[in-house]
């Protein structure tokens, strides 16, 4: 249970053949399946599969959604986020490993399914809660999306996918290419909505500003239209009853 690095050495029977996979292996507590790919000359691959079981003595359950997790107390093997450094902290009295960023405030931890496969989680100390870390690279731009009960007056919500991550956000029509979202920008810490160009896979600090005049112009022009529409209306009932009152007056003579 104290490993935490291997060091595996393979070697295909020809010289022709090459080998990959293999070296220096970072295990993780529970099962770690390491796969060594052997090629040969014409291209053809065969994957020998090693299955390397760490010992925990007490595992850290976690369930989410009804899906069982065990927490990764070792994060040697984690792919650390830009703006995170490891450190130290405690669940259910036990010191494991966890990654921290002075801008966002947040604890990340690893979670590992019943598949073997890891994802990075928010940890809420005070809640005991897990929140799924979905970082999202633009342009050198690090987002991270985030749940707000603020709500965006124009727009309707959609369900979008991007860089792999299902999210809901605002748009004008539904064909719109551009989406706003609401989260953080990781290298600054600044929350807010962002715009998002489908077309261009770029993200910027959404202006409402804009929008504030497009909306604005739109009233505008709803309130002339019911002016010009009322006084096409008064017009029209004028006009039936001036020659409502011409008729009688001639019905008379």
């Amino acid at each position: 249970q104290d490993i935490e690095k291997i060091n595996i050495v393979a070697k295909a029977e020809s010289d022709k053949a090459s080998v990959t996979g293999d070296g220096e292996i970072s295990l993780l507590e529970g099962e770690n399946k390491v796969e060594i790919t052997v090629t040969s000359e014409s291209g053809k691959e065969k994957i020998y599969t090693i299955l390397i079981t760490v010992k925990d003595e007490n595992p850290i359950k976690v369930k989410i959604n009804d899906k069982e997790y065990t927490l990764v107390k070792n994060i040697s093997a984690l792919e650390i986020p830009e703006g995170y450094k490891a450190v130290k902290i405690k669940i259910d009295s036990e010191e494991v490993g966890a990654l921290y960023s002075d801008i966002t405030k947040y604890t990340l931890v690893g979670l590992k399914d019943e598949n073997g496969n890891i994802r990075l989680y928010i940890y809420d100390e005070e809640n005991n809660t897990y929140t799924l870390y979905n970082e999202i690279v633009f342009n050198k731009i690090s987002f991270l999306p985030l749940e707000t009960n603020e709500t965006l007056e124009g727009y309707q919500t959609y369900n979008e996918t991007i860089n792999k991550v299902d999210l809901e956000c605002y748009k004008l029509s539904s064909n719109s290419d551009y989406c706003i979202i609401y989260g953080m920008n990781i290298n600054t810490g600044e929350k807010g909505w962002y715009s998002y160009n489908k077309k261009e896979e770029s993200i910027q600090k959404y202006n409402n500003e804009l929008f504030n005049v497009n909306n604005e112009k739109i009233k505008n022009r709803k309130i002339l239209i019911y002016i010009l529409s009322a006084t096409t209306l008064i017009f029209g009932i004028t006009t039936i009853t001036l020659a409502i009152k011409k008729t009688k007056t001639k019905d008379k003579k």
